[in-house]
């Protein structure tokens, strides 16, 4: 049974953080809650790692919204320091953006060894003492002072979320700073290094493309790739169209066509329309499951969101499959047209010149619709471009 360690950072808005704070502390219900397990709340904003206390919170609760308005009134107050630093700095006294985020948030994942371990090989209290001596070690190394700690029971997996400080003397974003991907790899270090005495183990470093579920960014990357195989097929699709425009112009030179031939011919070419719109209607609803999914996303749900995809997938390699037996369907056709000697009628071969140039125009709508999905994918690749993965 797997018994690794992961961490992951990240910045956002002051909005969302408040959200994030909010969802944490559960004023506003977990999509992921399982349970009625009571969560972990532990307040390190004084600085000090070696007294502090646990409280047991639970969502909605009494306890649970005075904590909110504690952290509210702390962030504001930070809020109001981050902004006074930033513009001193500037010398301009240019206001700190609402992009611009005062707290960063951490998050300790464990994979599922976690459930037989916990209360056997080490006590809650173990693991907690751990995760505090992580946030120190963050503190230490990278400035990120310490502000709220969070031990999630009532999910999948136990997790921790850990609040901090996101700016330095100067105002200046922290995790910007170190967003490179030695610095992210570092902190994996730093928290293999931590929870290791319980026994867990450090993640394999691998690059973005090969890293495992339990990290979110790779999965985002992970469905990238998917959509990425998609337009590399839809690609293949178009050259076989081209192709076939090729073969097309060559038989009406040289030896015209039959009124039923060239309605098969037609076909094939709606066939192959409507397989790069079958297509572009599975990348959609990729898209869509993927801005579903993204928010939602903790470690109990990475195996769901998979088989989703695996589907998705499957359903792909039907509609490719069905465009390849179409095309291999109508090949005969178009190698018996190559046979005909009979060019018609001169009327024959004037209605014959008049389709094909409609043909030429269907063409150009699909070479179109084309170009228009392969655009709302490059759109998507470099929406998604950005991965911390470690």
């Amino acid at each position: 049974m797997n018994n690794y360690t992961n961490l992951r950072v990240q910045a956002m808005n002051q909005s969302k953080m408040m959200n994030r704070i909010k969802h944490n502390i559960r004023a506003i219900k977990s999509r992921s809650e399982i349970s009625s397990q009571e969560n972990i709340y532990i307040d390190l904003s004084d600085g000090d790692y070696n007294f502090y206390t646990q409280k047991s919170i639970k969502g909605n609760s009494e306890d649970s919204k005075g904590i909110y308005k504690n952290i509210k009134r702390r962030y504001d107050q930070d809020r109001i320091e981050h902004t006074q630093l930033y513009q001193d700095y500037r010398k301009d006294k240019r206001k700190l953006k609402d992009s611009k985020s005062t707290y960063a948030e951490f998050v300790f994942t464990f994979s599922e060894s976690i459930h037989k371990d916990l209360g056997n090989k080490y006590t809650q209290d173990e693991l907690i003492s751990c995760a505090v001596d992580l946030c120190k070690d963050l503190e230490e190394t990278f400035g990120f002072k310490p502000k709220d700690l969070f031990l999630h029971l009532d999910e999948a997996t136990p997790h921790f979320h850990f609040f901090s400080s996101n700016y330095d003397d100067k105002g200046l974003s922290i995790t910007h700073r170190y967003r490179d991907r030695d610095s992210l790899s570092s902190m994996q270090d730093m928290i293999h290094k931590h929870f290791k005495k319980l026994g867990m183990e450090r993640g394999v470093k691998k690059s973005p493309e090969l890293c495992g579920v339990y990290d979110y960014q790779t999965v985002e990357k992970y469905h990238t790739n998917i959509l990425r195989e998609l337009k590399q097929d839809i690609t293949k699709f178009n050259k076989d169209i081209k192709d076939m425009r090729y073969i097309k112009k060559n038989l009406i030179s040289e030896y015209g066509h039959k009124s039923k031939e060239v309605k098969e011919f037609d076909n094939i070419m709606k066939d192959q329309r409507e397989t790069i719109k079958q297509h572009k209607n599975t990348i959609k609803r990729l898209e869509s499951q993927l801005d579903q999914k993204y928010d939602e996303m903790e470690k109990d749900k990475m195996q769901d969101l998979e088989k989703s995809f695996e589907r998705s997938l499957k359903e792909f390699q039907k509609y490719k499959e069905a465009g390849s037996k179409m095309f291999s369907k109508y090949k005969p056709t178009v190698m018996k047209l190559k046979r005909y000697e009979d060019l018609g009628s001169v009327e024959d071969l004037e209605r014959y010149k008049n389709r094909y140039k409609n043909l030429q125009i269907e063409n150009e709508d699909l070479k179109k619709d084309i170009q228009n999905l392969e655009s709302k994918l490059n759109e998507y690749e470099k929406d998604n471009s950005y991965n911390i993965d470690m």
